[in-house]
């Protein structure tokens, strides 16, 4: 009996219990649908965060592609820009007064086309600066014109444009002192991408300014690394607010060279400098005309016999190993290794200093420098396998154009000089070279003709 009572009651009670979820069936189904459009809900709004963040990124990286274009085919155009910047800047200090009248460098008075005592200039061998300090890159801070807003500007250039970047040391601009008889200059141990990061950046911001932004005034909020805080970043002379790496660019002047383009001259010799026309595939001045050989200032150790730690290697060095590679058409570094090759260059080629400045665009470090070739001297023209004629030098320097660009030669006249120094094709360290090689001071030195 008891048994029969206790069956009847968990029946009656399942009864009651499928009674309440018909009569609550409306409210179960309400709250399911409530609950499948919550879930739709928050699901279209991760998949919509999702395509939104994904947009976005595609738009910088668009954007990237566009500037470093723009970079590439107008960069002398936003050269000129950063120029007119710094002369504005600049045009109340009388430290600046040469640079402001007439330079194409950022300079103080004195840096360039500077001589000793006896109005010689100095050896470019005698620059062996000292090691002030290891340059220590700034804390890396978000950037929002990037794809990746949290990688530095070099790694987004070389990960998402592909470009040949290679993080080596280089040496950057500490200090430049002015003594009687010596120009004192001392440098920073860095690398590349921290210069491409605080100096090439520059440029970067200003293509970005134009050409995304569409801005064509320059003020602090369109351009901030370059004004930097309280304006500072203008202050190129303060090297602590980016690395400002160093390059050295040395134009090589031929002498003698019997002009068979005109069998008929009296006399039938004349004087050329070499122009070296940039390609396309190379890092920095797309298309620019340039001096020839130029390059970075980097420690060579590994290279080179140098003991002195406190010390950098002379800037000659750098020369020696440009002229290897871009002219006599060394392989990079490997041939550069062999002591006869370095030791025949450095007793042939004795470069001359010409000065020091920023370039505009990126606030780099521009070293000038002269290489003057006499070819009626036979171990000068083994350097050129032997050739004096024009038609077979330039033959010569066809044939090790490289992928770096073509090497020209032009003739060494005052009207030739203006022609490069007033191109808008030409560097900006170019034409400064232009400028003090047709001073009337210095012409007879370097055989320029007065034409």
């Amino acid at each position: 009996m008891h048994k029969a009572a206790t069956g009847a009651n968990v029946m009656t009670q399942f009864q009651s219990w499928i009674d309440a979820v018909n009569a609550n069936n409306g409210v179960i189904q309400i709250a399911l649908t409530v609950f499948q459009i919550l879930i739709t809900f928050f699901g279209f709004l991760l998949i919509t965060r999702k395509q939104i963040h994904r947009d976005r990124y595609e738009e910088r990286l668009n954007q990237l592609k566009k500037t470093v274009d723009a970079l590439t085919v107008s960069r002398n155009d936003f050269a000129e820009r950063a120029l007119a910047l710094y002369r504005e800047h600049f045009r109340s200090d009388p430290d600046c007064s040469e640079f402001v009248e007439h330079g194409h460098l950022i300079y103080r008075n004195g840096w360039v086309n500077c001589k000793d005592s006896q109005g010689r200039f100095y050896p470019l061998s005698s620059f062996t600066p000292k090691i002030a300090s290891r340059y220590t890159p700034p804390a890396p801070k978000k950037n929002h014109t990037l794809p990746d807003q949290q990688e530095s500007y070099a790694d987004n250039v070389k990960f998402y444009l592909g470009k040949t970047l290679m993080d080596l040391p280089l040496y950057g601009l500490n200090e430049v002192r002015l003594h009687p008889d010596e120009i004192e200059i001392t440098v920073n141990l860095g690398s590349y991408f921290d210069f491409y990061n605080t100096c090439e950046y520059r440029g970067y911001e200003m293509a970005y300014a134009r050409r995304i932004l569409g801005k064509t005034a320059v003020s602090a909020k369109t351009l901030p690394a370059r004004y930097g805080k309280n304006n500072e970043g203008l202050n190129l002379f303060n090297t602590s607010n980016r690395f400002p790496g160093i390059g050295i660019n040395t134009v090589t002047i031929l002498k003698n060279v019997l002009d068979d383009q005109e069998p008929d001259r009296d006399p039938p010799m004349r004087d050329f400098f070499l122009m070296h026309k940039r390609s396309k595939q190379v890092a920095e001045g797309i298309g620019n005309y340039h001096v020839i050989p130029a390059g970075s200032y980097q420690p060579l150790k590994d290279y080179l016999d140098h003991s002195d730690e406190t010390r950098a290697e002379t800037m000659k060095d750098t020369v020696l190993r440009e002229f290897g590679e871009e002219i006599k058409d060394y392989e990079e570094f490997i041939d550069l290794n062999t002591s006869q090759l370095l030791q025949n260059l450095d007793r042939l080629l004795d470069p001359y200093f010409l000065g020091i400045g920023f370039e505009p665009l990126n606030t780099k470090t521009e070293v000038l420098s002269a290489l003057i070739l006499d070819l009626e001297q036979p171990k000068i023209r083994a350097l050129f396998q032997g050739q004096r004629h024009y038609s077979q030098l330039q033959t010569l320097l066809d044939r090790n154009n490289n992928y770096e660009g073509e090497i020209h030669l032009c003739p060494l006249n005052c009207s030739t000089l203006r022609q490069y120094e007033n191109d808008f094709r030409s560097t900006a360290s170019m034409k400064e070279i232009m400028r003090i090689l047709q001073l009337e001071e210095n012409r007879a030195f370097f055989h320029v003709q007065n034409i």
